[in-house]
């Protein structure tokens, strides 16, 4: 979850210790230190399920006795790869895929918030403008400096919302009169949601006999393109050269 801006392992028994995100070259944007689980059944995913929805910072507001204080993502990594296929040449496809229950902007002056849920208040507001203004630049086009880091939320979100993703956002209103105003910004937000387009592409994860089999592969196509192109004077030189693209 993301708390007060406080990235927190809701897995972990310590889930108020603060969590860095880091930047990694190959997986992107990651949580250090946060806690991944192999799941085995379905009856383990909902045990997972309740023991975050237990440890998740909720609250009481004029508004609603049980107020989500926080964002909260689900990440689950799926793998898959054929039965049939040989170790040797085995291709794994590899994919994430992310659930975010958002926290519902406030207004003080409705929720009578004070003290530490007039400060939840805000750092829910401040995370879903940024949110608000990275879907807003992204619609217009990827041109230009795009603000993910200037929220935790955006930040970790970053490939779902403008990279190697499909996204779905479900936004909800309310019909009440005095929510007008929010209502008319959350379809504003949910229009400009909709102009965003995204780049989703397979990620396959090739095993290293597999990789070795299409190196060698690679490697006899280049020998024969060679031995057909080297005259018939230059034998010695062109064995040298074999044997030196071999090593």
């Amino acid at each position: 979850e993301i708390y007060n801006e406080a990235v927190r392992d809701l897995l972990c028994e310590d889930h108020t210790t603060s969590l860095r995100v880091l930047d990694d070259p190959e997986r992107g944007t990651v949580v250090e230190k946060l806690r991944e689980e192999t799941l085995t059944d379905r009856n383990h995913l909902e045990e997972l399920l309740s023991i975050c929805e237990t440890q998740r910072k909720i609250g009481e507001t004029s508004l609603n006795e049980a107020s989500s204080r926080s964002h909260q993502i689900l990440r689950l990594t799926i793998e898959s790869s054929k039965r049939e296929t040989s170790p040797e040449i085995s291709a794994t496809l590899a994919a994430s895929v992310c659930f975010v229950d958002l926290a519902g902007s406030e207004r003080a002056s409705q929720t009578l918030s004070a003290g530490s849920r007039l400060k939840e208040g805000c750092h829910i507001n401040r995370s879903l403008l940024t949110l608000g203004t990275v879907i807003r630049k992204l619609s217009k086009g990827k041109n230009g400096h795009i603000p993910y880091r200037d929220s935790k939320l955006t930040r970790i979100l970053q490939n779902s919302l403008g990279g190697n993703a499909r996204t779905a956002i479900i936004c909800t209103i309310s019909p009440a009169r005095s929510h007008l105003e929010q209502s008319r910004n959350t379809l504003l937000f949910a229009t400009c949601a909709k102009e965003v387009t995204t780049n989703a592409q397979v990620n396959m994860v090739v095993s290293e006999k597999a990789l070795v089999k299409q190196l060698q592969r690679e490697l006899a196509r280049m020998e024969n393109e060679l031995k057909n192109l080297a005259p018939a004077s230059s034998s010695s030189t062109s064995d040298e050269f074999y044997a030196l693209l071999k090593q």
